[in-house]
């Protein structure tokens, strides 16, 4: 369960290997003590496989290496979704702040407005808006 969620959190990417001998590649992967998973071979040529988004970039160098051409299909979990959300993300507590300001100063227009309306005109009760 929590390697699971760790999963999620850090990022994994599927991947479909195509080339002459996609156990090679495989081989070069566990010498580089990458770990993958879920390796299932479709036909001589192609191979898919699970990797943790943190090696993506060297099981693409091990790939040109040994002449497997590499395809990313999915890209899943938390880290790689805030990466893409880059600025957008930063906007979130920025839009939250403008609001609460916004609260914030409209209470306190409220209550001088009503105190002052109350201390010059008295026969004024309450501001109808």
């Amino acid at each position: 369960m929590i390697k699971r969620m760790l999963t999620g959190c850090i990022g994994r990417v599927k991947l479909k290997l195509t080339g002459a001998s996609p156990e090679d590649f495989l081989k070069k992967l566990s010498f580089a003590e990458i770990p993958f998973w879920g390796y299932v071979k479709q036909d001589e040529l192609t191979a898919f496989l699970w990797i943790y988004k943190r090696d993506h970039r060297q099981v693409i160098a091990i790939g040109q290496r040994t002449m497997t051409e590499i395809e990313t299909l999915l890209i899943h979990g938390l880290a790689p979704f805030l990466q893409r959300m880059g600025v957008r993300i930063a906007l979130f507590p920025v839009i939250l702040a403008a609001v609460s300001m916004t609260l914030y100063l409209q209470t306190h227009i409220w209550y001088f407005l009503s105190v002052f309306s109350e201390h010059h005109h008295p026969h004024i009760s309450s501001i109808n808006y």
